[in-house]
């Protein structure tokens, strides 16, 4: 098959779909997807930002564009102040179970 033509009976073929949204909530569910993505791979908050400000990020991008930097700002640090919840709350679950495991 020559580059850059696609098949049509390539199941592993990309394809992209359009669809409505009455809501108006895809792009800042996009967002918060994004930034829980790059949280849970370690990026700090303005790594983060940065992300969406960079136009090679085209879809972080369009939602920053969209919904304005203080909203991905308070955001992506609200989504931050979660998961470090999480992972306190985890961390202590962890202990409980160790000195429980050790009879004390």
């Amino acid at each position: 098959m020559p580059k850059n033509e696609p098949d049509a009976t390539d199941p592993m073929e990309l394809s992209g779909v359009t669809f409505d949204d009455p809501t108006g909530q895809s792009v800042p569910i996009m967002a918060e997807c994004f930034a829980d993505e790059f949280l849970r791979l370690g990026c700090t908050p303005a790594q983060i930002l940065d992300l969406f400000r960079s136009e090679e990020h085209r879809l972080a991008n369009l939602a920053w564009k969209q919904l304005g930097e203080i909203a991905i700002y308070a955001m992506v640090h609200d989504r931050a102040h979660r998961y470090a919840q999480v992972r306190e709350a985890l961390r202590r679950s962890r202990e409980a179970r160790a000195l429980r495991s050790e009879g004390v």
